[in-house]
C-alpha cells in the first residue's frame, strides 16, 4: 500500500506512523493545492508488513 500525506497535516502523518507505514525516503513533492504550494511525503507498507501489523493490533485488543 502507498499513501501520500501533506506535511501541513500532522494528524495524517501521525495516523500513518501509528499504522506503522514506513517512509523509505523523505522526498517532498511540491504540488499546487488550494492556492498555495504544498509538500507531501510518501509512505509505504508491504503486504507482509501489513499482515504482521494486523496480527500485532489484534493481539493488543
Amino acid at each position: 500500500m502507498i499513501a501520500w500525506a501533506d506535511t501541513r497535516n500532522p494528524a495524517s502523518c501521525a495516523l500513518l506512523n501509528r499504522l506503522r507505514f514506513e517512509t523509505p525516503a523523505v522526498e517532498p513533492r511540491r504540488i499546487w493545492f488550494k492556492g498555495t504550494w504544498s509538500e507531501e511525503t510518501f509512505h509505504e507498507m508491504t503486504a507482509e508488513r501489513w499482515r504482521s501489523v494486523g496480527t500485532a493490533i489484534t493481539r493488543a485488543r
